[in-house]
């Protein structure tokens, strides 16, 4: 599971976690990308956060160019130059919040694998926040709505969802936001609005923090 993982964000970014090892190379990931990405990250996982600046003091301390950490092979992006210099940082950013501590989620852009996989993902949010549930009776009636309409269209349910619950979180103190890296997939994550403030609109690269729907 954890190869199949890391596969899907090697090709999502343009990389892979099994290419041949080339020459080590100056550092490729500019300072101030590294420092936007680590505020990024602390934001998302919080008091999780050392697991991520564990890896990454890892690949700092490291010229080879692949790093074997916690049984896996990974890219070290400050060693090697690929086609998109500065993925491998990103790739570890999205591996480890999306599959290693589930901070971030991660939706096909026709709607969601599993029933309520939103919704759940949203409560679980909240409740690391140490806030109740969201309310779903107002979302079902809006659900039976979308799900009558004859123009509905793959990909529209699930936009709609988006929409609506980030209405429901602004009014109770969060804000949805997502990380758009020009794929086929949402990657949605809550953020209280004092921390919204500081990364919505981050750039790093070919990944960016936003509010809107990408």
């Amino acid at each position: 599971m954890k190869k199949f993982i890391f596969t899907l964000f090697g090709s999502l970014l343009g990389l892979n976690a099994e290419t041949s090892t080339s020459e080590a190379t100056s550092p490729l990931i500019h300072l101030d990308d590294v420092e936007k990405i680590q505020v990024l990250a602390k934001v998302i996982l919080r008091e999780e956060y050392g697991k991520f600046d564990e890896y990454l003091n890892v690949l700092k301390s490291s010229d080879s160019s692949h790093v074997d950490y916690d049984g896996e092979s990974y890219q070290n992006p400050y060693a090697v130059e690929v086609d998109h210099s500065a993925h491998g940082f990103e790739q570890l950013f999205l591996f480890k919040t999306y599959y290693e501590t589930s901070h971030i989620e991660m939706i096909d852009w026709v709607g969601e694998e599993d029933e309520d996989q939103f919704v759940n993902f949203l409560n679980t949010q909240l409740a690391r926040h140490n806030f109740k549930k969201l309310s779903l009776a107002k979302w079902n009636t809006t659900s039976d709505a979308l799900l009558s309409d004859p123009n509905l269209e793959a990909g529209d349910y699930i936009i709609e969802q988006f929409r609506f619950f980030s209405e429901e979180l602004s009014k109770v103190g969060f804000e949805l936001l997502f990380i758009n890296n020009d794929s086929d997939q949402y990657f949605p994550f809550v953020v209280t609005k004092h921390d919204y403030h500081r990364i919505n609109g981050l750039t790093i690269s070919s990944i960016s923090v936003q509010k809107n729907i990408p």
